[in-house]
Formats: structure tokens, sequence, C-alpha cells
């Protein structure tokens, strides 16, 4: 959750997912065999591309041990995946 200022110089609140999540969720969704297959490719590229720009772009959301032991067992591997490819 952050306030930015809009264009009408107003605060607005916006409310955005931890971007880590939301690569391990989009690498997820890409290997659901009942996903139609051109967006089971675009959410496998979304995820590659979100993880890569947190490990170059993003400190603030840090890809340590405290965050892999959040990780639940059945993403474990999509992150092994995810953070080799990165």
């Amino acid at each position: 959750s952050q306030v930015i200022c809009g264009l009408d110089r107003k605060p607005a609140r916006i409310v955005c997912p931890d971007p880590r999540w939301m690569a391990l969720h989009n690498s997820w969704l890409s290997k659901q065999t009942k996903r139609r297959s051109d967006k089971r490719k675009k959410d496998a590229e979304q995820g590659r591309r979100l993880m890569a720009a947190v490990k170059e772009h993003m400190p603030q959301f840090p890809l340590d041990a405290a965050f892999e032991t959040a990780i639940p067992a059945e993403l474990a591997d999509i992150y092994t995946e995810l953070t080799a490819e990165a």
C-alpha cells in the first residue's frame, strides 16, 4: 500500500502485491494445464521478467532466507527455477 499524488494533485492510495509473490503466482499459473496455452506462455514470461526486476532493481524486496522460509513447499521448485533464471 502506498499513497501517491494523482494527476489532479490529490492523494490516492494504491495497493499492489509483493512482486516476489506475484512472480511466483504467475509462474505457478503458467504450469496449470487447465489454463489456455497462450495465457500460460504470457504468465511464464511475466513471472521470469518480474523476478529478474526484483533481483536487479528492488532491494526493498530481498530474496533472503526469511522470504524463502515463507514459501510453501509446492512453490519451492518454481522459486528455484525463477531465481536460477533471473
